[in-house]
């Protein structure tokens, strides 16, 4: 479970219901946000990148966020570029939980 905090001029991540490492990002060090389609037996659902240089630093989806679409909203009109969007691929996923 992650959380996010938007705040002025920053984003706040908390992980893993708050036990793991809080990570504050502020929005000058972000380049933009990125999105995908994950496609599911009956939905798609929407993840969002938010990126630093060619890396993801925070990825917000549709499936795990309840408030995904207000948290979207506060982000990419107000505070981020559209970097475009990219495939869904589970294996990149997977690859980036553990770099």
């Amino acid at each position: 479970m992650i959380s996010i905090e938007i705040g002025f001029d920053n984003i706040i991540v908390k992980r893993y219901l708050g036990l793991g490492a809080t990570k504050t990002i502020y929005f000058d060090q972000l380049d933009g946000y990125k999105t995908s389609i994950l496609p599911s037996s009956a939905v798609l659902y929407e993840y969002l990148y938010l990126m630093a240089g060619n890396k993801k630093v925070i990825k917000l989806s549709q499936f795990y966020h309840k408030n995904y679409l207000d948290l979207k909203q506060m982000l990419v009109t107000e505070k981020l570029k559209d970097l475009g969007s990219e495939e869904y691929s589970s294996t990149r996923e997977l690859k980036e939980i553990f770099i």
